[in-house]
């Protein structure tokens, strides 16, 4: 394979210096590119959050002017845009004959959600992706977890700001030959000497974070290479970050098994690549994708990230902002004035009795009121229109905001206006979708490539084990993984992700006489409430295995 992005010598440990040079030039160039894009990630921000200045709404107008008043409308349209909902994970088989080990995939992947932080990653996903119009997920594998028992798999939402990604590719991550994150991070350091670790001084510090920058590359056989710095420091160099190696004595090749000097003498290690178990001679696989995937909200030609619906929402938030101001100014300015004749002067008092002296009797005519308050009715009807221009803008209606729809009188109307709302947030869906079927391959292929123990999930009757060694064939004396699948979602949860649906559709299998009839048939019914996870459904069967015995007494 002819390598694209990075040249082939600097995909090879050699001159760190050179490399460090490389790739610190290669990342101020992207970085550079990428600025303009994240001046305006800055903007969005500053808009969701209800801060900014107003600018003019017409020739007439002047500006930009503070907004003294504002109505947030692009928090407000965005929080009615999120979508709690978690895709579920669905796997085909490609070749025939795979299909039971898909589904062993498939069930495995609808339990590590629930061991996965889905819930927190998805409300901040969201937040993310309506804003910035896309959001990156970071998938790592965890061996520490994995050694203390918990799920192997790290799931993260990271900002677009965070990812620095290669000019000129707008399809996917996968498409390009590198990109960078950048992450801020404590310098390691120790206590001063003469403190304890758990001394108040030593925890008061807080050390200056430091920026690190994580460069992911294609190296010149498809695989993944990581390079790593910090400031002139290199922390990481792999030109194959997810082949497994093992650390080998220089000189004679000896595992190092923990020794910081071998048996030959040679106090000198090297990482050296493993492809085969040294202990049962099984091939280990390799995932060979970035571990960063990409969720647009709505596609858009030669952008990377998809169109922000903050964008769509922008200018409708400047006028209801300058409208308001307008509104503030009349109601605060205006007031009732009183007309005198030249020269009287009035008491300002509480009293409820006042003297006034007049110089003739035709100056009392000449005392009255003048109304100088500002009529904002007109200002209150536009803005209702531009709410709704912003409105319709990013497809919401009033059932989103959870309000009472007067759109629709009837039961076939109003399902056929929310059928048309969903149609136009449809896009959205499918790109969630799409990202999470990639988020769930990737878990899928490092915990087939980096698990050494079987990995338990479930319980009761649902409980099972995913291990690597499941999907090992051997064909013609070679050894390989089923592993050829396609990773996809349902459109919506599912049943096994929705209990009280699933409780509801075994009512309805039960009721129609889908199980049977008589005992059997309710013995079916409960057993299949409680593979579901029914809280009472194991009493109820052990009151009929009772109410059973007595019978048979």
């Amino acid at each position: 394979m002819k390598e694209q992005g990075v040249p082939a010598y600097l995909t090879r440990e050699g001159d760190g210096e050179a490399r460090l040079a490389y790739f610190k030039a290669l990342y101020s160039r992207e970085s550079e590119a990428w600025e303009g894009e994240c001046r305006k990630m800055e903007e969005r921000e500053a808009l969701y959050r209800g801060e900014g200045e107003v600018r003019p709404v017409c020739y007439a107008d002047e500006g930009p002017v503070p907004a003294f008043a504002r109505r947030n409308i692009v928090s407000e349209l965005v929080e009615a845009l999120i979508d709690p909902g978690i895709p579920s994970p669905r796997v085909r088989a490609i070749e025939k004959g795979d299909e039971p080990y898909a589904a062993a995939g498939e069930a495995f992947l609808r339990a590590a959600g629930e061991y996965l932080p889905l819930a927190e990653v998805n409300d901040l996903a969201e937040r993310i992706v309506r804003v910035q119009g896309g959001v990156f997920y970071l998938v790592e594998y965890d061996p520490p977890a994995e050694k203390a028992g918990r799920f192997p798999v790290r799931l993260s939402a990271l900002h677009p700001s965070a990812v620095v990604p290669q000019s000129g590719v707008f399809s996917s991550v996968e498409d390009m030959d590198y990109f960078f994150l950048r992450r801020d991070v404590p310098p390691p350091f120790s206590p001063p000497e003469g403190e304890e670790d758990g001394s108040s001084s030593f925890f008061d510090r807080a050390p200056n974070k430091r920026l690190q920058i994580s460069c992911y590359y294609r190296n010149s056989r498809g695989g993944v290479g990581l390079f790593v710095w910090s400031d002139d420091a290199v922390l990481l160099d792999l030109p194959d970050c997810q082949e497994r190696k093992r650390t080998v004595c220089a000189a004679c090749g000896r595992p190092a098994a923990g020794r910081e000097k071998c048996v030959c003498g040679s106090g000198d290690f090297i990482l050296e690549p493993l492809a085969f178990s040294p202990l049962d001679g099984d091939p280990y696989p390799v995932p060979g994708l970035y571990p960063l995937v990409l969720q647009k909200n709505v596609s858009v030609p030669g952008r990377l990230l998809g169109e922000s619906d903050v964008d769509r929402l922008a200018s409708a938030q400047n006028t209801v902002n300058r409208v308001e101001n307008l509104i503030c100014e009349r109601l605060v300015t205006g007031g009732t004035y009183m007309t005198l004749p030249s020269g009287t002067e009035i008491e300002v008092n509480t009293r409820a009795g006042k003297e006034i002296r007049l110089d003739s009797p035709a100056d009392k005519a000449m005392f009255g009121s003048v109304d100088m308050q500002g009529d904002v009715g007109p200002a209150l009807s536009y803005l209702a229109v531009v709410y709704e221009e912003a409105r319709q803008a990013v497809g919401v209606t009033d059932s989103y905001q959870g309000r009472t729809d007067d759109t629709a009188s009837s039961g076939t109307a109003k399902k056929f206006a929310a059928s048309q709302t969903e149609t136009r947030l449809e896009s959205r869906k499918v790109m969630k979708r799409a990202a999470y079927a990639a988020v769930y391959e990737r878990i899928f292929r490092l915990c087939l490539a980096y698990l050494d123990r079987p990995l338990a999930f479930g319980s009761g009757d649902g409980a099972s084990t995913f291990s690597p060694k499941d999907f090992l064939r051997v064909e013609g004396g070679r050894k390989s993984y089923r592993d050829r699948f396609l990773f996809g979602c349902d459109e919506g949860a599912g049943l096994s992700g929705n209990r009280e649906k699933l409780y509801s559709e075994i009512r309805a299998a039960f009721s129609d006489g889908a199980l049977g009839e008589g005992e059997e048939a309710r013995r079916v019914f409960w057993e299949l409430l409680k593979s579901a996870g029914h809280p009472l459904a194991g009493m109820a069967l052990r009151l009929m295995r009772e109410e059973g015995e007595k019978s048979l007494a």
